[in-house]
């Protein structure tokens, strides 16, 4: 039996929209080097945090919300995976306003990109929850910065945030075991 090596990185970040930037570098930083669901990453955590901030009492003055990346960095016999939780502050007390046809557009790319994805709301938070899986990786090294943050275990257990009248809309993998989607023209 293999040991699955998680590292784990968490930080809060201020509800402010020039922060999603910073948030989507952090999270690259975190990954492991040449990891082929960078770009996936990046456009995921940004909509997490841009959410965060945009849809939610995080967006007020003084809120702030919390990105946590799990990584299992994979190996040249091992595939690879990162779960990502964004939780804010809950519901803003009045809604963005939106556009004709805006409304979860958003939400919609993080479900077909994620091979896992909830979300868990409660009166005082929102927690966005994805799992992106990558392949075997061939040709890379992990850098030492990687070291200092391992811990054993399954890169997320069962992820529910309990409290009475929580909601959780949940979305299972669209074909477990499956390896993630190619495009060919590198996009998705």
């Amino acid at each position: 039996m293999a040991v699955i090596v998680t590292l784990a990185h968490e930080r809060a970040w201020p509800g402010a929209p020039e922060r999603v930037a910073d948030v989507r570098a952090w999270t690259l930083s975190c990954l492991p080097p040449g990891c082929p669901r960078a770009d996936d990453v990046a456009l995921v955590v940004s909509e997490l945090a841009a959410n965060a901030v945009l849809h939610s009492a995080s967006g007020t003055v003084g809120g702030r919300f919390t990105l946590r990346a799990e990584v299992e960095p994979g190996s040249t016999s091992e595939a690879g995976a990162v779960a990502l939780t964004c939780t804010d502050q809950g519901p803003a007390l009045v809604p963005a306003a939106r556009g004709e046809g805006e409304y979860q557009r958003g939400l919609t790319l993080v479900r077909e990109l994620a091979d896992a994805y909830e979300v868990t709301i409660t009166e005082g938070c929102r927690a966005a929850w994805c799992r992106l899986d990558w392949p075997v990786v061939t040709g890379t090294s992990q850098g030492p910065h990687m070291t200092a943050q391992q811990v054993s275990g399954p890169a997320h257990p069962p992820h529910k945030i309990t409290a009475q009248g929580a909601h959780t809309a949940a979305h299972a993998p669209r074909n477990p075991g499956a390896q993630p989607r190619r495009s060919e023209e590198g996009g998705r």
